[in-house]
């Protein structure tokens, strides 16, 4: 199969992706799906309105512009009574994510209706109409819809709605307005529950407030609330992150005194303190109160006290704990972050002998494993054993899969498995698309077909609403900026007048390119980074646009992003061919402003520029701080030196200093 095949067939194939998921409504529309059972295309099954949620494949959000145009014409047909309060409670949460600028006030509609209908049970869709105040970071307006449920019995806060609150308040203020909402609470009489103290004790743990956050503990034991392990684990947990450990340590004990049994994970958090402090006597004792105690360590334990998997394993052997796969799972990820991976296929092999049967996470890390060294045969090998053994691959181990393909460029291999993932009805997600725009990407010469393929690859995840994150628009970007450079058109002269270069009209790419570039900066999710503008900078320069480089540097340097030194090269380098000179001197002068030092080629750029437009006087300043900073590179570049030699690089460092200074003072007089 040629590869002008392969994108001839692959562009077709994204375009008939859906652009939403394509359930039908049941209590909505009474028309049947026109989809046929056997289509081609990634599609959810035809389900009723009140269970898409729980089977819509792997969480796809449901698009809430069709949801709303559905709804609306219930409304339209005065059908709202056939609606339950979780087909309510569905429509207002798919309007909650979605970006669109009337979504409020299209949910508080939706809240209203929910309310004249089912009356108390709409409590729960103002608690939601709540969180998305919060998350639009628009406190009054939460606060405002609060107070006003307080004031309607039948909508009165349940805990889920102070729940909501408390996780708002947390993430957009400090702990004086956490403790203002409490006193708020206390004043109207709205008891608090366990699951609000929970909170309330992770909230101020999050603020770094452990006092606060045992004030509130000793406020619920106070008013007879029991509490149960989740929420000393919860503030022991608050503790050890404060570096108290003995007021954990305390906490603990009083777990024993109240007779309430602490978790595997109490013993985790305190063992794994213990160790990173040095402690290892307390961590050992605290292992050998858990093995007394009766209650199986989990790899977890052997984990907090780094201990080597295979012996970990062994051990858990002795004291005759089964492992789980979940065990042998974290045991075999240790050995492939530590780029152990012929550990990690012992310990796969083991599990296998011993019995325990390999999940997909299982199969998944060896393949991981097998395509980080390079084995990529034996990652398919594997695959397929997979298969065999009836386990169904996920969205996560097609995409190890389709990186597989990305090492090789290997762009048919990755449109097959694309293909088989559609074919089973697993949706690609955000890391999916990335790989598949890397596979592009990695192509050392980029045609015009690559370029479009990479193109609908990026349109195809927006119209899934799988939004693009930085590293996505920035390998779009690469893939825009390698087909420039890969196209026929001949480069500029270096003669070519400013003039000229102004009026040139922009290559295609770069238009698309300084698009995707506005879209980065509106979007809260996905802003520019140094990549971004290296990529940027470097194209408009290579193609001899320098006007829109340096409004793209200037850009880069008001976001408090510093350039690199080849980045400040490019533009002196192109200013110094095209002029004005004076612009090579001002990136010259950013570059010292910003603390870059300059390597070999900015002086070469800066000199050369200086005898080109005869500045001799500026050529004479700039030798002189090449010589100073040489001194200091040397100086700098010593770190294995011995003491003595480095004694000698700082007295030739003062003296280049004194020199440099005495000519300043000569030039004034």
């Amino acid at each position: 199969m040629t590869f002008l095949y392969s994108i001839q067939r692959a562009l077709p194939f994204f375009r008939a992706l859906p652009c939403r998921p394509a359930f039908q409504v049941a209590t909505l529309i009474s028309r049947k799906p026109t989809v046929p059972l056997r289509s081609r295309q990634w599609i959810v099954p035809s389900i009723g309105f009140r269970t898409f949620s729980s089977t819509t494949l792997h969480k796809e959000k449901p698009d809430s512009e069709f949801i709303l145009q559905e709804y609306n014409l219930l409304v339209r047909d005065r059908r709202l009574s056939t609606f339950s309060p979780e087909d309510f409670v569905k429509v207002l949460v798919a309007l909650r994510n979605s970006k669109s600028a009337d979504a409020i006030e299209n949910m508080t509609r939706v809240a209203q209706d929910f309310y004249q209908v089912h009356g108390a049970s709409a409590v729960h869709g103002y608690s939601i109409l709540i969180h998305a105040y919060l998350s639009r970071k628009n406190l009054k307006a939460a606060e405002a819809l609060f107070l006003e449920m307080q004031s309607n019995k039948e909508l009165f806060p349940t805990t889920i709605t102070i729940l909501t609150m408390i996780d708002g308040i947390s993430k957009m203020y400090n702990t004086t307005e956490l403790h203002n909402f409490c006193r708020q609470l206390e004043e109207v009489h709205i008891p608090f529950s366990l699951d609000v103290y929970k909170r309330l004790i992770v909230a101020f743990g999050q603020h770094g407030d452990p006092t606060s956050a045992n004030v509130y503990f000793r406020q619920m034991i106070s008013k007879g609330i029991q509490p149960d392990t989740a929420i000393y684990t919860s503030l022991i947990g608050v503790f050890v992150n404060h570096k108290d450990l003995i007021q954990a340590r305390a906490l603990f004990e009083e777990m024993e005194v109240m007779k309430i049994p602490p978790s595997v994970a109490i013993y985790h958090i305190l063992i794994q303190a213990y160790r990173k402090t040095k402690r290892n006597s307390q961590a050992e004792e605290l292992y050998q109160h858990l093995i007394s105690s009766g209650i199986p360590p989990n790899s977890s334990i052997y984990v907090a006290m780094d201990m080597e998997p295979t012996k970990a394993l062994e051990e858990m052997y002795m004291l005759g704990i089964v492992p789980s796969v979940r065990d042998f799972n974290t045991f075999m990820s240790i050995y492939i972050k530590q780029n152990d991976f012929l550990s990690a296929g012992r310990l796969f092999q083991r599990m296998q002998k011993d019995k325990v049967e390999p999940d997909v996470v299982s199969y998944s890390l060896v393949i991981d494993a097998l395509i980080k060294n390079q084995q990529l045969e034996r990652a398919f090998e594997l695959y397929k054993a997979m298969k065999h053994a009836g386990l169904k691959p996920d969205v996560v181990l097609y995409t190890l899969l389709i990186q597989a393909f990305a090492q090789t460029s290997d762009l048919n291999g990755a449109l097959n498995l694309l293909e088989t993932m559609r074919d089973h009805q697993v949706l690609p997600n955000l890391y999916t698309f990335n790989t598949l725009l890397s596979v592009v990407s990695s192509r050392r010469i980029l045609t015009d077909r690559d370029r479009d393929f990479a193109k609908a690859i990026f349109h195809k995840m927006k119209e899934m609403r799988t939004f693009p994150d930085a590293r996505t628009y920035n390998l779009m970007l690469s893939v825009l900026s390698k087909h420039i450079i890969s196209s026929t058109s001949p480069p500029l002269s270096p003669s070519t007048s400013t003039e000229f270069i102004s009026q040139r009209p922009l290559h295609p790419n770069l238009t698309d390119m300084q698009s995707l570039y506005r879209e980065m900066c509106s979007s809260p999710s996905s802003q520019p980074d140094f990549l971004t503008y290296s990529i940027l900078i470097n194209s408009f320069l290579e193609s001899g646009n320098i006007r829109f480089g340096t409004i793209i540097y200037n850009e880069m340097r008001s976001r408090k992003i510093t350039p690199t030194v080849q980045i400040f090269n490019s533009l002196m380098k192109a200013y110094k061919k095209q002029g004005p000179a004076a612009q090579v001197f001002s990136i010259w002068n950013d570059m010292r402003m910003a603390r870059i030092t300059p390597d070999n080629n900015s002086y070469i750029i800066v000199l050369e520029a200086c005898q080109q437009y005869g500045h001799m006087d500026t050529l004479q300043v700039i030798q002189k701080q090449r010589y100073q900073d040489s001194g200091y590179q040397q100086l700098g570049g010593m770190k294995n030196a011995t003491e003595d030699e480095k004694n000698i690089f700082r007295v030739i460092a003062k003296i280049v200093k004194y020199l440099v200074q005495m000519d300043r003072l000569n030039e004034q007089m």
